[in-house]
């Protein structure tokens, strides 16, 4: 039950940066309300496809990259360009944070990096510190 609440959570924080970062480049296509609901049913389903496919790194990435660009399309007045250059920026942002906390951590603790898979502590532990 863990393991679910963190990944919607993880990808609802992530839903909460691509809104900041469009709605700083763009303007809102609809009221906060409505973009926010999209766009947690837009990451809801990248929630989904972690649990599914059990957190599979690259199916996360290519996922997570076509979620915050779907997103700032619907949502928000930007140019197919700005939308998928963006998106790639947050989805390497992401990664690369994701990256910079687990390795460290891992070595920490003495657990192998895909430990977060099968340890519900270290997983709330890394998806936090991974999306301050």
């Amino acid at each position: 039950m863990s393991k679910i609440l963190t990944s919607v959570a993880a990808y609802l924080v992530e839903m909460l940066i691509a809104y900041i970062v469009f709605s700083t480049i763009s303007e809102k296509k609809y009221p906060v309300f409505i973009s926010c609901f999209v766009g947690a049913a837009i990451f809801a389903s990248g929630a989904v496809i972690n649990i599914l496919f059990d957190n599979t790194f690259w199916l996360n990435m290519f996922y997570t990259l076509i979620m915050n660009f779907s997103f700032g399309m619907f949502c928000f007045r930007i140019s197919f360009k700005s939308a998928l250059l963006y998106a790639i920026l947050l989805d390497f942002l992401s990664v690369a944070f994701e990256v910079l906390t687990i390795f460290p951590l891992s070595a920490l603790f003495g657990t192998g990096i895909t430990e977060y898979n099968s340890n519900p502590v270290l997983l709330v532990l890394e998806v936090s510190i991974s999306k301050i």
